[in-house]
């Protein structure tokens, strides 16, 4: 029986890494929208980080790109589970967060499309760490990235 104890052990760490990291999702999108909806966007800009539709793929090791997907997997799960308006921008905000805790950047990126009579313009939003979309990929290729320019994101 005590021979047991120790494979054990590598299980219930993943098991707690797995509750730590969905727990600090939920709280990542219950952050989000709360910054989007109720905060004026000069007091959360910085919290996007660097904004860019044309910037190069960073690349990224094995580990990464699983934790990346993970968290990907994590955002789309549990947002629409949530009893709150959950759209791409705070499900990318939080994403990111997640991730950058882990130190694996990303960047966001917010394109438009023609809308319709009522709204003219659609906006989108994704996350974009290396060359794997994390959040908004089946909407994304509709829309144009807007790009910024002359210099680096603020």
């Amino acid at each position: 029986m005590a021979g047991a104890r120790p494979a054990l052990r590598p299980r219930i760490a993943h098991a707690l890494r797995w509750r730590w990291r969905v727990a600090e999702t939920i709280a990542a999108l219950v952050a989000a929208r709360f910054l989007v909806r109720f905060v004026p966007f000069g007091g959360w800009r910085r919290t996007l980080g660097p904004m860019s539709g044309g910037a190069a793929p960073i690349p990224l090791s094995e580990p990464d790109r699983q934790l990346v997907r993970a968290v990907a997997r994590d955002v789309a799960r549990w947002a629409p589970r949530l009893p709150l308006r959950l759209v791409c921008l705070p499900r990318a905000m939080a994403a990111r967060w997640v991730l950058a805790r882990r130190g694996i950047a990303g960047r966001i990126v917010i394109g438009a499309r023609r809308g319709t009579a009522e709204n003219p313009v659609d906006l989108h939003a994704w996350l974009m760490v290396g060359d794997i979309c994390v959040t908004g990929d089946a909407e994304r290729r509709s829309f144009e990235a807007f790009a910024r320019r002359g210099g680096s994101a603020a």
